[in-house]
């Protein structure tokens, strides 16, 4: 089992050769920034105990690693920078990039590491600001649409290092993580990639906490996440100001003031987009209807309007649409 940490204080002794030196205590805002989709694949790990050989030689691998301290300090040279990392502080190597021990270690140092690949690749920023700016990027609503082209604006922050406040949930995660690898069994593969998704959106979650972005969501994206789910139900029917108002007891303009806010929308734009995703589908589906059908099956009886909004957000007829989908058909068909 893991052994209790020391609670020591968090120490920084860090050298930077010709980029430049930071003062000591003054950790730089190095974050890399995930996909929250992304797939991590874990490679190799293992439990690292004091050892005066992994200060003869530099190691070096393809994949993201990352150490967390189970016993400090321990004293770890990447590239040309020298740190002291304390017990339960982790951090996260980049590919190819050379680590070794620069001093020798106490007796009890000991630390669990974790080789992983992710794709898509974190982008690794130590801009001035970065962190700040990236956390700009976490509440975004665009995805909570249907028709949200982009469904990946919501990013995973993680600090390349970090003392976080649940290491001790991490550390568990870690040894399981590491037992699991080193006897592998059934489905092994996929238990270490849902261990290894857990200890960093718990690395994230820390990270959020710290700059207060966990608290909860206002009760107007409540409202407004009813509301999409409103539009999505009923969008063949012809939605009026009134049945809005009675639905929600709220006033129209508010309403669409807040679709606005969240969303960069409106209720129009967002109902003729339902409609033609819903159009496509039926267009390819069921290449034997009129467009007169589909339109009024999508809510548009004006089959002339019809096909002018569905080239205004496709930029394509829903003849030439039909005509394109069947040559694809055919195409898969003989191939």
């Amino acid at each position: 089992m893991v052994k209790p940490l020391k609670m020591t204080a968090l120490r920084r002794e860090t050298t930077i050769g010709s980029s430049g030196r930071r003062q000591r205590g003054e950790p730089m805002e190095d974050v890399f920034i995930m996909s929250r989709l992304v797939k991590l694949d874990v490679k190799w790990t293992g439990l690292h105990k004091a050892d005066n050989k992994f200060n003869h030689w530099g190691h070096s691998n393809p994949y993201y690693e990352l150490i967390m301290v189970i016993d400090g300090p321990v004293y770890l040279q990447v590239e040309e920078e020298r740190l002291v990392l304390q017990s339960g502080e982790c951090l996260l190597l980049t590919p190819w990039q050379q680590h070794k021990g620069w001093r020798t270690p106490e007796p009890a140092t000991s630390f669990f590491w974790a080789q992983f690949t992710a794709d898509p690749a974190p982008i690794h920023s130590e801009a001035a600001g970065s962190l700040k700016q990236s956390l700009q990027l976490f509440r975004r609503h665009h995805q909570d649409l249907r028709t949200a082209e982009d469904v990946d604006e919501e990013p995973i922050l993680v600090l390349r290092r970090y003392l976080p406040e649940r290491r001790f949930e991490i550390l568990i995660w870690f040894e399981k993580l590491v037992a699991e690898m080193k006897q592998p069994t059934g489905n092994f593969r996929f238990r270490s990639t849902i261990l290894m998704l857990q200890i960093v959106q718990a690395l994230s979650d820390n990270l959020l906490k710290r700059h207060q972005w966990d608290t909860p969501l206002p009760a107007t994206y409540l409202t407004y996440r009813e509301l999409v789910n409103y539009l999505n139900e009923h969008y063949t029917l012809t939605i009026t100001r009134h049945m809005l108002e009675y639905r929600f007891q709220r006033k129209y303009e508010y309403l669409c003031q807040l679709f606005n806010k969240y969303s960069a929308s409106t209720f129009t734009r967002y109902l003729q987009q339902l409609r033609i995703q819903r159009a496509q589908y039926l267009l390819r589906r069921h290449p034997e209807a009129t467009i007169e059908t589909v339109a009024q099956e999508v809510g548009i009886q004006d089959p002339f309007y019809f096909s002018k909004v569905f080239k205004q957000i496709t930029g394509t007829s829903p003849s030439q649409f039909r005509n394109r989908a069947e040559g694809e058909q055919r195409r898969e068909l003989t191939d």
